[in-house]
């Protein structure tokens, strides 16, 4: 189960930096709903509240020490384990965030615009003439080949700055023309290109993403 909890929560993180708040909402929803889950949930509230109970009217120096003493024999009486009052205790807080964020995904009357494609999606952040693209990628083709990308952009009058690694799970590319500026960096399965455009439009931005993008993933 923890894999899978591990996971979700990778996903809702990916999706709240994209700003995707749809997508973390069917996420919360989806792994709240699971048995297991309110399972692990409920015995972490039931150890949570004998500790608490022990505490009682223990001065605060020696809570530390008996909490010590008696945690284990808490963890045996209720059939559990640290790691499961742990996990149980990060869910107790999962259901808050989902209450809130559905909350939010009631109220907003215009939320971000998602581009969906097969292999990736992003969202545009314009503040003219620059432009912030926040992309999740399914998956970086192994096969990236930095040539073909370079020369469909010297297509569209950009010549490369070349690619930076930056350790050995991210790069940077950077391209320039006469009247504009790309940085790109790719982190993971995580990417963030910024453009700098004297005469750009959203349709043009969003056509230099699209050719960055799909040489990442194809």
């Amino acid at each position: 189960m923890y894999p899978e909890i591990i996971i979700t929560l990778n996903n809702i993180k990916d999706n709240l930096w994209l700003m995707d708040l749809n997508a973390v909402n069917k996420l919360l929803i989806k792994l709240l709903e699971d048995r297991e889950v309110n399972k692990i949930q409920q015995k972490a509230e039931e150890v949570n509240a004998a500790l608490r109970e022990i505490s009682k009217g223990v001065e605060r120096q020696e809570k530390e020490t008996l909490t010590s003493l008696k945690i284990k024999q808490i963890l045996e009486e209720y059939s559990t384990n640290i790691e499961d009052v742990i996990f149980g205790t990060l869910i107790k807080h999962l259901v808050k965030i989902r209450d809130h964020i559905s909350q939010l995904v009631k109220q907003m009357e215009i939320l971000p615009r998602i581009f969906h494609t097969d292999t990736y999606k992003y969202i545009i952040l314009q503040q003219h003439p620059k432009y912030e693209i926040r992309a999740i990628l399914k998956q970086i083709s192994s096969s990236f080949d930095l040539k073909k990308l370079q020369s469909k952009l010297k297509e569209m009058g950009f010549e490369s700055a070349g690619l930076e690694e930056l350790n050995k799970y991210s790069f940077a590319l950077r391209f320039y023309s006469t009247n504009a500026y790309i940085e790109a960096f790719v982190v993971g399965t995580k990417v963030q290109i910024f453009f700098s455009l004297r005469e750009g439009t959203v349709k043009r931005v969003k056509e230099l993403t699209t050719i960055i993008l799909d040489e990442l993933t194809q």
